[in-house]
């Protein structure tokens, strides 16, 4: 095939480089264009794909790319090199690349779709989802925050992560949201308010289990204070090394509407606010709705290929 390869060079820990994997795609039998995500007007190469799309990085630069592809005819392989990867895993994809490389030959296909959201600054697309409260505090506190001490592998990372966040839940409190979903009014005090595309969040954390990503439906977590002490339970566990499910609830529903007063929203990675609305109080409706679909190339790992990496 002839493939496009989308690489991010500074994903992941000990990741393979520009070199490596055009080496395992030729290897492969197939003909490469690179492209560095890292780049200038890297969106351009999209333009001449031809076969296939193969997109190496971690959950942002997935996501872009992804998100760049929307109905698009081309279909788009993944090949996980960052340290969440909540995207690949949401999907089933796992493995060394080399083993995801030569199980493309199964010919597997899948979808994921795309989301919008609708509110004052226009339109955006996302892959994962959009949230407010506890991730997106989270998130916006360790950005704001100067590491001096940037961990060493992908496991360090994840513990360093899941630790920040349960310290966090401790401090983040419930407030009101007016949510509906598919028309029906969800509305209540929550800490965490999550319009999911994939089953997994932050810190690999697996908020929506059964999330389906190319189902043409949200799943949308709401957890207030009858859960908090569960969810603390949960990220308690995980800190020390056990991975049990969490019962989080779930409502599906393909259209969701929040009532928004301008305080910091998650878009896949990018944390927005909008401090424009004047008198205090002020509300605005955003909207969230499910709009288009990418193809992707999923295959099935070869374990020999594996080994060989």
């Amino acid at each position: 095939m002839r493939v496009t390869l989308m690489h991010n060079p500074n994903a992941g820990h000990d990741s393979p480089d520009e070199t490596d994997l055009v080496k395992a795609l030729t290897k492969a039998g197939h003909k490469v264009t690179y492209q560095s995500t890292r780049k200038k007007k890297w969106q351009q190469a999209l333009d001449e794909a031809d076969d296939l799309v193969v997109v190496a990085g971690g959950d942002g630069t997935v996501g872009r790319v992804l998100r760049a592809m929307a109905g698009r005819p081309v279909p788009v392989a993944i090949l996980p090199l960052g340290t969440a990867n909540n995207i690949a895993s949401s999907l089933g994809i796992d493995g060394r690349c080399k083993a995801l490389i030569a199980g493309w030959e199964s010919g597997r296909r899948g979808r994921i779709d795309v989301g919008t959201v609708r509110g004052p600054w226009g339109e955006k697309r996302f892959i994962e989802a959009i949230g407010f409260g506890l991730f997106t505090h989270s998130m916006a506190l360790v950005e704001a925050k100067q590491e001096t001490d940037v961990p060493e592998d992908r496991d360090t990372e994840l513990d360093h992560d899941l630790r920040f966040l349960h310290k966090t839940l401790a401090a983040t409190r419930a407030r009101h949201w007016g949510v509906t979903v598919d028309g029906k009014d969800q509305s209540d005090a929550y800490f965490l308010v999550e319009v999911q595309n994939i089953a997994l969040i932050g810190p690999n954390v697996r908020l929506a289990g059964a999330a389906d990503p190319g189902d043409g439906q949200f799943d949308v977590v709401l957890l207030g204070e009858r859960q908090r002490d569960d969810f603390a339970a949960y990220l308690a566990e995980r800190i020390d090394g056990t991975d049990r499910a969490l019962d989080s609830p779930v409502v599906r529903g393909k259209t969701v509407t929040i009532r928004w007063d301008g305080s910091p929203i998650r878009i896949d990675d990018e944390i927005h606010a909008d401090v424009s609305f004047g008198e205090p109080g002020h509300e605005t409706t955003i909207e969230a709705r499910l709009d288009a679909q990418v193809e992707l190339l999923l295959g099935d790992p070869d374990p020999a290929a594996g080994q060989r990496d």
